[in-house]
């Protein structure tokens, strides 16, 4: 069961809201000294490596990190020390070997008048399998003997594969841009408001049973 914070629970003191604000953060949230060792960290900045907050104060932000982005921080820092601050991906290493992908917000700050690196650490491993399962689509699609057209609401031509534009004589700048009756005079201004009335009908309707079919699992849960 999550834990529920009461407004009783809630300090009064800006060090004590800095600290609740630091640990409920969802993401990793780390406090760096301008030579790269860890100051301060979250708690899922270190749950989501597989340490306890004491396994990794005081050591050197590179010890998480695979050998190939290791030798990029000390060029990292002088970015965010020149800059202010940087946005990059990069991945840190688990405990049990795992290497995960993070992209990293961080930002130099005055801390009990010390300079500091202060940096927000999002897990992106979701996005970048994500990110691979498009790319293994768009080939497949692209290499694909059947025309495939991804069309606005309007009827215009966002993309196309190779084998539409082939087929159809135009490349690729060519043909987006152009409205599917400009090739197809069968599909007409009108046919396309007819079909996206029933697109839109069809995913009403699935979302109406998909929504249904989770109430009813819900209800017999409890």
């Amino acid at each position: 069961m999550a834990e529920i914070l009461r407004i009783d629970d809630i300090p009064t003191r800006s060090e004590d809201k800095y600290r609740l604000l630091f640990d409920l953060a969802n993401d990793g949230l780390i406090v760096l000294d301008l030579k790269g060792y860890i100051i301060d960290i979250n708690r899922p900045g270190h749950e989501n490596l597989g340490y306890t907050k004491e396994e990794m104060l005081g050591k050197h932000i590179s010890q998480f990190d695979p050998p190939e982005f290791a030798k990029k921080v000390p060029k990292r820092f002088a970015e965010i020390q020149s800059l202010r601050s940087a946005v990059f991906e990069t991945a840190h290493v688990h405990k049990n070997g795992a290497v995960i992908p993070v992209e990293i917000s961080a930002r130099l700050i005055n801390l009990d008048g010390e300079d500091c690196i202060f940096s927000v650490i999002r897990n992106v491993a979701e996005r970048k399998k994500i990110q691979r399962d498009l790319e293994l689509i768009r080939t497949a699609v692209d290499k694909s003997k059947i025309s495939f057209f991804l069309v606005s609401v309007e009827g215009r031509v966002i993309d196309a594969n190779e084998y539409a534009c082939h087929s159809l004589g135009y490349s690729r700048s060519e043909l987006i841009g152009k409205f599917v009756w400009d090739f197809d005079p069968d599909y007409s201004p009108e046919a396309r408001r007819v079909t996206w009335d029933v697109i839109k009908k069809q995913v009403r309707e699935a979302w109406s049973r998909a929504t249904a079919a989770r109430m009813g699992r819900l209800t017999r849960s409890r």
